[in-house]
């Protein structure tokens, strides 16, 4: 089957991703107008660069939604690396990287849609720690938008977003990854399962360790609330940020162990470490 390609755009003023205009007809030219008088008389600064905003709706300018560098080929085959030269492109699609040669991999593909540095960065950090849920709509368009296009929406059965431990989403009010796997669910036609995957026990946070104590925070705590509803399953979870990997490793071995037929990662960033 061919795989399902969608359009590329941009994020900027009362546009979505793909460049189409917000719905709400004469009541949103009301309210830009609205917003461009309060932006002229109350400027406020963007939030990744304080240069001006042209809208108060939006916390980051369109300058830096487009600086966003994209991940783009040459990466690795499975875990989606990008590989630091363009001499890499003399590789065919199936190279791999040095750890994915070596290390067998619990998922079947990675892939992430921009680096987690500079304007993005800054806008996660907004969306996670200052609450700022509104960004789920622009960080769903782009992924979206640059949804992978060797992957075919219809070969993926059952779509979950990595959880959070109860209490930590207290704490925060709300789940990331759940928002984004939202966005991704309607228009590419995927069943999202928010409650199939679950923590299992509370860990530390992941930025305060070490990389090896990573994966041994992780270890163990996932859970499923109906394995046998995964067995022969291809599924693909969302998360926000990819950077160590211990975390989409472990879900995907308690996928695997049920039975999962194929597991596919999607995050909106990658972090590469040095």
């Amino acid at each position: 089957m061919l795989a399902v390609r969608l359009p590329k755009g941009k994020v900027t003023g009362n546009k979505a991703p793909s460049g189409r205009p917000l719905p709400g007809g004469g009541r949103a030219d009301w309210l830009n107008w609205l917003d461009a008088f309060f932006c002229l008389v109350f400027p406020s600064p963007c939030r990744a660069c304080e240069g001006p905003l042209f809208s108060h709706r939006s916390l980051i300018c369109g300058k830096c939604w487009d600086s966003i560098r994209l991940i783009d080929p040459p990466f690795c085959h499975c875990c989606g690396i990008p590989f630091p030269s363009a001499e890499s492109q003399s590789f065919t699609s199936q190279f791999l990287c040095g750890t994915c040669r070596t290390e067998e991999s619990s998922f079947h593909q990675a892939r992430s849609v921009g680096f987690y540095t500079g304007a993005l960065r800054e806008a996660i950090h907004l969306f996670k720690y200052s609450k700022r849920q509104e960004l789920a709509r622009h960080f769903g368009g782009l992924m979206l938008d640059h949804f992978p296009k060797e992957w075919n929406p219809s070969d993926i059965d059952l779509l979950l977003p990595i959880p959070l431990h109860p209490r930590r989403c207290r704490e925060r009010g709300f789940n990331q990854s759940l928002l984004l796997a939202r966005f991704l669910a309607g228009p590419l036609q995927l069943k999202l399962d928010a409650r199939q995957l679950s923590r299992s026990r509370p860990t530390l946070p992941q930025s305060d360790l070490p990389l090896r104590q990573r994966f041994e925070n992780l270890h163990g705590a996932f859970a499923l609330r109906n394995p046998q509803k995964i067995e022969g399953k291809n599924v693909l979870l969302v998360d926000d940020i990819y950077t160590s990997g211990a975390t989409i490793q472990e879900a995907s071995r308690t996928l695997l162990r049920a039975g999962a037929s194929k597991v596919y990662i999607y995050t909106l960033a990658r972090s590469v470490l040095s």
